[in-house]
This record gives structure tokens, sequence and C-alpha cells, in this order.
């Protein structure tokens, strides 16, 4: 089990939290999107980095649903966070 103390870098915690959750043996293409996505926000808010919106839309960009909108004064940073390459490719 993972343990949240011993966190060291994000990219360490995303890997063993995510191969972890693999390791559970059943699992579907849409909650392992799911869990990738909120393993990010979870390490985006373990950094400090916020705010953060998830699944966000923008009103002047019709028909489009972000993962993950990072706030920053100048302009929105946009996070899109796919597992497979189906989704990597309809993106």
């Amino acid at each position: 089990m993972l343990d949240p103390l011993s966190y060291t870098s994000p990219h360490n915690f995303v890997s063993t939290a995510y191969l972890e959750y693999l390791s559970i043996g059943q699992t579907t293409p849409s909650t392992n999107g799911s869990i990738f996505e909120y393993l990010i926000c979870e390490t985006l808010a373990r950094e400090g980095i916020t705010p953060f919106y998830y699944q966000a839309r923008f009103e002047h960009v019709p028909n489009a649903d972000f993962d993950v909108v990072l706030y920053h004064r100048s302009s929105p940073v946009v996070l899109t966070l796919k597992v497979s390459m189906r989704e990597r490719y309809k993106q």
C-alpha cells in the first residue's frame, strides 16, 4: 500500500499509485482515466499548484471540456490527461 508520508517526487507518487491501482486487476478504461486524472489533481495539490479546476469549460470555447485548467493571471494553462492511445487520438 502506498504510504502518503513516503512522498519523494511527483513522478514517483503518480507512478507508484497508478501501478498499485492497476495491480488490483479489475480495471476498466473509464476508471483508468478517472484514477489517472485524480492522481494528477492530488499531485498538483500536494505541490501547492493552485488554483486548478477539474473538468472545466470556458464560456467562449464551445463544445470543449478540459481535464484540468490551471489558473494564471495572463492566460490559463490546460492539461489534457489521457491514458489510452484511442483517447489521445480522439483529442
